[in-house]
């Protein structure tokens, strides 16, 4: 398919509105967008070595499949990830607070947010079942 547009890029497009919207995010929250990345990347990573195919084909699975739990959340409101967990829709209700700077009552409207609870077996695994119970990266309990 040819286009016929003249201007920039798409590409380039998305890079400048990527680029104005962490402009506009404070320097904690693109640290921790950026280790979600990261680690999104890794895991794709280390599932395309596991499964022998190519990084880009893991990468792609690793995408579709959170969009497909995005996109049952917002459908039916949970999923149950047997082994993992389960993820819950709830509504968050309209609270009043501070406006940090000015001090004036500001009311947070009422929003749609996840919760997420572990399943039995991945609780024990990680407290324990007879193994070390030490988790990679995690200080030892005691």
């Amino acid at each position: 398919m040819h286009h016929l547009w003249a201007g920039p890029s798409r590409r380039t497009d998305e890079r400048l509105a990527i680029t104005w919207v962490l402009s506009q995010v404070p320097a904690r929250a693109v640290r921790i967008l950026e280790a979600v990345g990261r680690q999104m990347k890794v895991l794709a990573d280390q599932i395309s070595e596991k499964l022998g195919i190519p990084i880009r084909t893991g990468r792609r699975f690793l995408q579709e499949l959170l969009d497909g739990i995005s996109d049952d959340l917002k459908g039916t409101g949970r999923v149950e990830i047997r082994g993992l967990g389960t993820f819950n829709v709830y509504r968050r209700p309209e609270r009043r607070t501070k406006h940090p700077k000015t001090g004036q009552p500001v009311t947070i409207p009422s929003s749609l947010s996840v919760r997420y609870r572990t399943s039995a077996k991945l609780r024990k695994r990680l407290n324990g079942d007879g193994r070390s119970g030490v988790v990679p990266g995690m200080p030892a309990p005691g």
